[in-house]
């Protein structure tokens, strides 16, 4: 496998979990997707072409909250260390 289909199979497993995150939150709201995006004025078929590839600006916005996480994480690690410290 060449690299550029690793890029195609990683941006297949953002794009699923996208949007599998958003049909569950519609499930737990008891709303259709067509009804949110419907209610959002985006396209049906946008939503559908986001299932096979997600596009490259929310690629970048994933990647910039993956790394706030880790950054919010590793904060919250040094915080919670710093109080355990004997002097």
């Amino acid at each position: 496998m060449n690299v550029f289909n690793g890029w195609r199979m990683e941006d297949n497993r953002q794009s699923d979990q996208v949007t599998r995150k958003i049909q569950q939150r519609c499930n737990a709201l008891g709303i259709s997707v067509t009804r949110l995006c419907r209610d959002a004025g985006v396209s049906r078929g946008w939503f559908e072409r986001l299932k096979g590839r997600i596009p490259a600006s929310l690629k970048h916005y994933l990647r910039i909250s993956r790394r706030l996480d880790e950054l919010e994480k590793i904060e919250a690690n040094a915080t919670t260390n710093t109080s355990y410290r004997q002097p």
